[in-house]
């Protein structure tokens, strides 16, 4: 949740610098809407996803013929991208993401928007240490538990793309839609009662043997480079 808000102020800030582009005539000679008529490719990257609880590497690319635009994004993290940013590996996980994508450039607002319909599929592998709930609703204390969660969502956006600097690309984007996550626990060392645990947010419930449908959130912003005509 923190890494979603950091990411969210930084796009509002992103969004007011870009209105205030509009009015630097030296800025706006190098910044322009992707034209819906425009064909080509871009390869980029997600570098917020570094920040993403857990940590991954995502990296994609878009094919482009007018209004309609392909995307297929890869993810890939592991606890040694931990250490980069917290210093510490603990607990080991493997994450793995498949993400598809379908876009139309859209003819408001002078064809800046577009929408799109993703659907990710995630895999995550994870050693965990806390308070679970098992298949029948109880919950209780793991001292340790290897745990497989997997995600199918289903999720709308809406977002704009521009290209700077005549090849630099920047995408941005929120939507929400619909998940269905499902995790399983195994190897679980020490179970005992459930103890109390701080949670600093006060929205995150207890992960639980499974499956379930929850609502789900996208925000983003890609970078990358534009291959093609403008």
């Amino acid at each position: 949740m923190k890494h979603l808000l950091f990411q969210l102020i930084f796009l509002l800030s992103a969004v007011v610098s870009g209105q205030n582009w509009q009015n630097d005539a030296t800025l706006l000679s190098h910044a322009r809407v992707l034209s819906p008529e425009a064909s080509g490719g871009s390869v980029h990257l997600m570098p917020f996803s570094l920040l993403n609880n857990p940590s991954r590497i995502r990296l994609g690319g878009q094919y482009k013929n007018k209004r309609f635009s392909y995307l297929l994004d890869l993810e890939y993290g592991t606890d040694k991208l931990r250490v980069v940013f917290d210093g510490d590996s603990d607990p080991d996980y493997r994450f793995l993401g498949f993400r598809p994508e379908l876009r139309y450039q859209t003819k408001w607002s002078e064809d800046l928007i577009y929408l799109g319909f993703e659907v990710p599929v995630t895999i995550k592998h994870e050693s965990h240490s806390g308070n679970l709930v098992d298949e029948e609703q109880n919950s209780f204390w793991a001292g340790e538990a290897l745990e497989r969660r997997v995600r199918v969502s289903g999720i709308a956006k809406i977002g704009w793309q521009m290209i700077v600097f005549h090849r630099v690309m920047l995408d941005a984007y929120l939507g929400g839609g619909l998940a269905y996550r499902h995790y399983r626990f195994s190897d679980i060392e020490n179970p005992g009662p459930p103890r109390e645990q701080p949670n600093e947010w006060g929205c995150c419930e207890l992960k639980q043997h499974g499956g379930k449908f929850r609502g789900e959130l996208a925000l983003g912003l890609r970078m990358g480079y534009w291959f093609g005509n403008k």
